[in-house]
């Protein structure tokens, strides 16, 4: 993929000015999210698969549709924005229980140029109430969609357990199960979550490496993959499960193993013909020289056979393209976490390309009102 297309994408995508006479100071608070290795996540999977899924469908004559958890500066909705092209415009759905002065006036922003469907909203409200029948929150997810791209950037992570439940999981299966029901066309989940086996579940914990296990019994294709491809065993999980004796990287790996089965079974159940693929994923650290933040993209293309007349009276012409089974889905997910990339070690080896993304996320970060001096100093901190 060509560097610079996508490196310039996100120049000039703030178009709002301050009113006439109203000085609004510039922001510091940075946060984690700030730092150089999530403008690369930006660029390079965000902005590359919004264009590659925008092309693919060939939209024209609608807004392409976008579910997220955006931020008070709305950076994700810029992002998303400067990544259609020319004559592309953006309907997008937000949920943020905070609802700042800040999020207010980067909302209306963002939305001062042609390029945002005036029927945009960012809810005050939770992600996770979407699951609760007749609440403002499931009823606009029902009103809005189908989308095209849903982001789940978490902070924490997505197998978070509150009063028992696996709230995040919970809203994930609401939301595949609407896009299921309404949509025909491929779309996009990009997932960013953190992997600290400590935050876990224990029960949630067995359930997940369950998939995985059962996986392995079933298939011997896809244990021979695993072994070869990611160095993972039966008895490493089965002592994960009992000690938490796998290291560090072993686990990271088996967490993400451990969420594509979950998604992929769910999606793949009897009666739905929705393939699951895992796109090019990422991992890096909350702080440098960690491995505890995953962020992956799963693509979903439903496979509508074609009609059989089993009288034999008319025949047709083209033979289905065959469909890909459970098990053969899995080995290709196993095949795209081995090579998933460390943006940080990339960055570290990478000095010009580090530069480039220094750069442009400074200019990105300027025009979103943030004090490029302050910045600096900030991405120089870590």
């Amino acid at each position: 993929m060509p560097e610079d297309p996508i490196e310039d994408l996100l120049d000039g995508v703030y178009q709002g000015e301050p009113e006439a006479g109203k000085v609004v100071p510039l922001r510091t608070d940075f946060k984690p999210w700030h730092k150089i290795r999530k403008h690369y996540i930006r660029l390079h999977q965000w902005c590359h698969e919004v264009q590659k899924l925008f092309n693919d469908l060939r939209i024209s004559g609608r807004p392409f549709k976008y579910l997220g958890l955006p931020g008070d500066d709305l950076a994700e909705i810029y992002v998303i924005k400067g990544a259609l092209p020319e004559g592309g415009t953006l309907k997008y759905l937000g949920f943020d229980s905070s609802l700042t002065t800040e999020l207010r006036l980067a909302e209306a922003e963002v939305n001062s140029d042609g390029k945002i469907d005036p029927s945009s909203i960012i809810l005050n409200d939770r992600l996770e109430n979407i699951t609760k029948p007749n609440t403002i929150a499931s009823l606009h997810l029902s009103e809005f969609a189908d989308f095209d791209i849903i982001n789940l950037d978490f902070c924490d992570s997505v197998t978070q357990v509150r009063e028992g439940r696996p709230v995040f999981l919970d809203s994930i299966r609401a939301i595949v199960e609407i896009q299921s029901k309404k949509r025909v066309q491929p779309w996009v989940l990009f997932l960013t979550t953190r992997a600290l086996r400590s935050d876990l579940d224990a029960d949630l914990k067995e359930k997940l490496l369950s998939t995985v296990l059962e996986n392995i019994k079933a298939n011997p294709e896809f244990n021979s993959a695993m072994e070869a491809k990611l160095s993972l065993t039966e008895e490493l999980i089965k002592n994960e499960l009992a000690s938490n004796s796998a290291s560090d990287k072993e686990w990271l790996i088996l967490y993400l193993l451990g969420i594509c089965k979950w998604l992929l079974r769910l999606m793949m159940r009897e009666g739905y013909a929705i393939g699951v693929t895992l796109m090019p994923s990422y991992v890096y650290g909350v702080q440098k020289n960690q491995e505890d933040m995953i962020a992956c993209g799963f693509r979903f293309e439903r496979v509508i056979p074609s009609r059989k007349d089993l009288s034999g009276i008319t025949s047709s012409a083209d033979e289905d393209a065959p469909i890909m089974t459970e098990a053969e889905l899995a080995i290709k997910m196993i095949d795209e976490i081995g090579n998933i990339k460390n943006v940080d070690q990339f960055l570290e080896s990478q000095p010009e390309n580090k530069g480039k993304i220094t750069k442009q996320a400074i200019n990105f970060m300027k025009e979103l009102r943030y004090d490029s001096g302050a910045y600096e100093k900030f991405i120089t901190s870590d």
